[in-house]
This record gives structure tokens, sequence and C-alpha cells, in this order.
């Protein structure tokens, strides 16, 4: 996780931004480093994920707990390293 690092967070909003889906001023804190985390995670993924943003960057009261699920399923469909 990003934790409190501001550079990062802001890298986040900026991140979902320009996704265009996402209203980034509803975004809070715990929010923000969710979304710094899977966008980290993504970068790490093919591009075939960037299809699902749309679809899942909407601000609702599960933002987070979705971004998580979603981090812990980019996690267990990595290849073997």
């Amino acid at each position: 996780m990003v934790g409190n690092n501001p550079a990062k967070l802001a890298a986040a909003k900026n991140y979902l931004s320009n996704l265009g889906t996402v209203n980034v001023h509803q975004l809070n804190l715990l929010d923000a480093t969710a979304v710094a985390d899977y966008a980290n995670r993504l970068s790490q993924q093919s591009h075939d994920y960037l299809v699902m943003l749309p679809v899942y960057f909407h601000p609702t009261p599960s933002l987070t707990t979705r971004l998580k699920n979603m981090t812990a399923m980019l996690d267990s469909t990595k290849p073997p390293s």
C-alpha cells in the first residue's frame, strides 16, 4: 500500500481523473490509497485489465472494498515468476 504518500495519492487521483469515470473529489484517503495500490498492480499486469476500469470506478461507499478485492484478484492471476 502507498500509505500516506501524498505524491502517490495525487497520482492515483490523476489516474482516475483521466479515465473520466469517477469524481476524484469524492475519494477519501483510504479510497485513494486503494486506488493507488490497484493502479500499481495494474501497471504490472496485461493491458487487458484496463478494460475493466470504467466498469468499476464509480464513487460508491464500497469503492475501497471493491478495489481491494480486484487487487487480490490480480495477485491471484499473476503468472509464476
